[in-house]
C-alpha cells in the first residue's frame, strides 16, 4: 500500500490546503502516515510571511528529501510563489493557485521527471475548489471560506503571494460543514488570508455575517464556530450583533495589532490608529464580556524609535490582551518596508525579550482571571491520561482523563493547574 504524508508551515490555511491535497491522495489509493521516511508522496505547503519562514521551508523540503530520497514530492505555498527556483529537491512546484489538478500532474511524472507549473503570471481569478481539508472530520476543524488579500500592508508580502480576494460559494462552504458534521466535527474555525472580506465578490447581501447565520441554522445546539483573525475596520454591527446574542459563535476573536505606536502603524500602511483599535476593543467587550482577544505584534519595524516601542507596550497594556503573538521585524525584498533603514539585531533581539515578557505576564494574567469560572471543554485528543482541548474562550485545558473521549464537550469549573499554553493559533 503506498503512503502519503503531508506537513504545512505557517497559517491555518496552509494546514487546510495541505490536508485537503492528502484527501485527494487517499482518493488514488494512498494511506496517510506520519513517517515521512517511508512515504511514497509527500506534500509540502510552504510559508513566507517572514524570511525566517521561507528558509524554514526550504529547510523543511531539504530535510525530507534526505529521509525518503524516492518519494514524490509536490510543493506549493506562499515561499514557493515567491521563488520556485530555490526549491530544487521537488518533484512538483506550484504556488498559491493551480492546486486542483495537482497531484494528478505529479503522479503523471515519467521516473525522474520534474515539472513547475505556471505561477506567474497565473492567478485564479474565483475561489479554488481543492477539496475538503479534514480527511475523516475531526473534533475541531479548519473550514477555509476565502483566499487573497487586498492589505497590501508595507511589511507584507501575502497580498501579492496570494493574490486578490476571492469568497468561496456559501453553498460550498456549508457542503463542507455538513460533511464535517456527519463526521463528528462539533466546532468549525472560519479560516481564510483575509475572512473579513468575505462575500465582497459574491454580490449584494453576501457577507461574513451572513455566512455565520447560515451555519448556523445547520449547527446543533452543541456546535460551535470560532473566526480565525478579524480587522479591526470589519467589526461591524452586525458581527457585534451576533457576538451579543449567538452563543455558539466562541467568545475569541484574533484581532491583529502589529503595533501601538500611531506614527509606527502609518508606516507600516495599516489602516486604523490607536483610538480606532481601542473603540472596536470596547465594542466587543460591551457585546460579549467574556470575550478573549489575542493580537499579533511586530517588534523593531524600521526606524522605530524607543518610544514608538514603549508606546507599544502601554497599548498591549491598555488592552489586557489575553495573548500576544509577538515576531521581530523580517525585511522581505519588495516591500515598501524594505526601502527603510533597519534597526541593529542586538536592538530588535532587546525589543522582543521585553515584548515577550509582556505578553507572558498578560496570559498569565488572563489565566489567573480565568480561574474559578465556568467553562466547556471541547476534548481533541486523549493521551497520556489526559484530555486535551479548548473552551470555548480559546483556553487551552489538559484534564485527567475520566472516560472522555475526542469529542466529548464537558462543562467545568476551570482550574489554574488545568491551563496550559498552547502554540495553536
Amino acid at each position: 500500500m503506498r503512503k502519503a504524508y503531508a506537513r504545512s508551515l505557517g497559517c491555518k490555511v496552509n494546514a487546510y490546503e495541505a490536508r485537503a491535497l492528502l484527501r485527494e491522495a487517499f482518493a488514488h489509493g494512498f494511506i496517510e502516515t506520519d513517517r515521512p521516511e517511508e512515504a511514497d508522496l509527500i506534500i509540502l505547503n510552504t510559508c513566507a510571511v517572514t524570511s525566517l519562514s521561507a528558509r524554514k521551508s526550504r529547510q523543511a523540503l531539504r530535510h525530507l528529501r534526505r529521509l525518503s530520497p524516492k518519494a514524490r514530492i509536490l510543493l506549493m505555498g506562499c515561499a514557493s510563489e515567491e521563488d520556485p527556483s530555490s526549491f530544487p529537491d521537488a518533484d512538483l512546484v506550484l504556488g498559491t493557485s493551480g492546486r486542483k489538478d495537482a497531484l494528478e500532474a505529479l503522479l503523471s511524472l515519467k521516473e525522474g521527471g520534474k515539472s513547475s507549473l505556471p505561477i506567474v503570471p497565473y492567478r485564479e481569478k474565483e475561489y479554488e475548489e481543492i477539496g475538503d481539508g479534514v480527511p475523516g472530520g475531526g473534533a475541531r476543524a479548519n473550514l477555509k471560506i476565502e483566499d487573497g488579500c487586498q492589505n497590501f500592508c508595507s511589511y507584507c508580502l501575502i497580498a501579492s503571494l496570494r493574490g486578490r480576494p476571492r469568497s468561496r460559494k456559501p453553498r460550498n462552504v456549508l457542503d463542507e460543514a455538513r460533511r464535517l458534521l456527519s463526521s463528528g466535527t462539533k466546532e468549525f474555525v472560519l479560516t481564510g488570508t483575509h475572512i473579513g472580506f468575505y462575500g465582497h465578490d459574491l454580490g449584494e447581501g453576501e457577507d461574513l455575517p451572513s455566512l455565520i447565520r447560515s451555519l448556523l441554522e445547520i449547527l446543533p445546539e452543541e456546535g460551535r464556530i470560532r473566526l480565525g483573525s478579524l480587522e479591526e475596520s470589519e467589526v461591524g454591527e452586525e458581527m457585534l450583533r451576533l457576538f451579543h446574542e449567538e452563543r455558539r459563535l466562541c467568545p475569541h476573536l484574533h484581532l491583529p495589532l502589529q503595533s501601538g505606536s500611531p506614527s509606527v502603524l502609518k508606516r507600516m500602511g495599516r489602516k486604523y490608529g490607536r483610538e480606532e483599535y481601542l473603540r472596536s476593543v470596547r465594542l466587543l467587550r460591551e457585546a460579549r464580556p467574556d470575550i478573549a482577544l489575542t493580537t499579533d505584534l511586530i517588534v523593531g519595524f524600521p526606524e522605530e524609535s524607543e518610544e514608538e516601542h514603549l508606546e507599544s507596550m502601554d497599548f498591549l497594556r491598555e488592552v489586557g490582551f489575553a495573548r500576544v503573538h509577538v515576531f521581530p521585524y523580517s525585511r522581505r525584498p519588495g516591500t515598501k518596508a524594505a526601502l527603510l533603514k533597519d534597526l541593529p539585531p542586538s536592538l530588535k533581539k532587546r525589543r522582543t525579550r521585553e515584548a515577550l515578557l509582556l505578553a507572558e505576564e498578560l496570559e498569565e494574567r488572563h489565566l489567573q482571571a480565568m480561574e474559578g469560572k465556568e467553562g466547556t471543554l471541547l476534548v481533541e485528543k486523549v493521551e497520556g491520561g489526559k484530555a486535551y482541548g479548548h473552551t470555548e474562550g480559546y483556553l487551552a485545558l489538559a484534564l485527567p482523563e475520566e472516560g472522555l473521549r475526542p469529542g466529548d464537550l464537558k462543562r467545568v469549573i476551570l482550574r489554574r493547574e488545568w491551563m496550559v499554553r498552547s502554540d495553536d493559533e
